[in-house]
């Protein structure tokens, strides 16, 4: 079966605009400057929307399509029990054409990638976590407790959870890019994670 990066990547060498992937269109555009058309969200945002319910094999086995992100990206672990919302946020950025985090694999490296932006649909967001850990995602919207976050390994899959706004120690953008800002939807409530994004 044809992973959605395997497909955007397959269109973006064909010089296709767009491709179809799971009955749904996608834009191949990213934001550089030979390609300056503007998307309704960043490229690294629909890559990461077409992985939603993508989880963890519970057991000794591993979700294969988990395990070849990490291996494609080069980690040293073969499995789906490491944390991976790092390898997830790495695995939509480079879907989207752009180099990851240096160490991607750490969701506290990305603080040090790309460029400090205020909140905006898209935006990647770093979290602390107990013992110096952090977690990582892509911000949606928010309520006035919590951000909406679509991230990996949460609650052992790709999904939209809320995390605490007081947990935030900032929002990542790639440098260069020059995708529309776009607001964060107000929303009335969103299911927070437990804290332990695992």
């Amino acid at each position: 079966m044809t992973t959605f990066s395997e497909a955007f990547a397959a269109a973006r060498r064909a010089g296709k605009k767009t491709f179809v992937f799971q009955g749904k269109t996608y834009s191949t555009a990213v934001a550089t400057s030979d390609r300056p058309t503007p998307r309704p969200e960043p490229a690294w945002l629909v890559a990461a929307r077409g992985y939603i319910g993508i989880r963890e094999v519970p057991g000794p086995a591993h979700n294969p399509l988990i395990v070849r992100w990490s291996v494609q990206l080069g980690a040293w672990w073969r499995d789906d029990e490491t944390p991976w919302c790092g390898t997830f946020v790495a695995r939509c950025v480079e879907d989207a054409g752009f180099v990851k985090a240096r160490n991607w694999f750490r969701a506290r490296a990305w603080m040090k990638w790309g460029v400090p932006v205020s909140a905006r649909v898209g935006a990647i967001a770093v979290f602390s976590r107990g013992g110096g850990s952090g977690h990582v995602g892509f911000v949606v919207g928010e309520t006035p407790t919590h951000y909406a976050v679509l991230g990996g390994n949460q609650s052992n899959m790709v999904n939209i959870a809320g995390i605490a706004k007081n947990r935030l120690l900032g929002f990542r953008w790639p440098a260069g890019d020059t995708s529309p800002v776009i607001s964060l939807p107000k929303l009335t409530r969103i299911d927070p994670t437990d804290g332990n994004e695992a």
